[in-house]
C-alpha cells in the first residue's frame, strides 16, 4: 500500500507524518485491497473559523476511489476523525 502525505500552508513535522502513517496502516485491517492512500493536510491560517485544520484522503481500491474530508480545531483530531470515517466507509464497502 502506497501512502502519500501532502502538507498545505505548514511544514510537515515527523510527528504528524508518523501519526498519519500509523493511522493509514490501521485502515489495512478493515480492507485488504487498498492500493494507495493520498492524504492532504491543510492549515488555513487566514480563516476566522475555529475549525481551520483540515484532513482529506483519497483511498484507491480496485475499481473505485473513496474520498473523505474532515475539519476540526486540531490537526491530530482531524486525522483521527478522518481515519475513523474511512474505517466506516471501508467496512460498508466490504459488505
Amino acid at each position: 500500500m502506497k501512502t502519500t502525505i501532502t502538507a498545505r500552508h505548514f511544514d510537515l513535522t515527523d510527528a504528524i507524518k508518523a501519526h498519519t502513517e500509523k493511522k493509514a496502516s490501521q485502515l489495512k485491517l478493515h480492507y485488504d485491497f487498498i492500493l494507495e492512500i493520498d492524504f492532504i493536510l491543510e492549515v488555513d491560517k487566514n480563516s476566522k473559523a475555529l475549525e481551520n485544520q483540515m484532513a482529506e484522503a483519497k483511498v484507491h481500491i480496485p475499481g473505485e476511489v473513496l474520498h473523505s474530508k474532515v475539519h476540526s480545531t486540531d490537526l491530530y483530531q482531524s486525522i483521527d476523525e478522518l481515519t475513523s470515517k474511512l474505517e466506516r466507509i471501508l467496512s460498508k464497502h466490504k459488505k
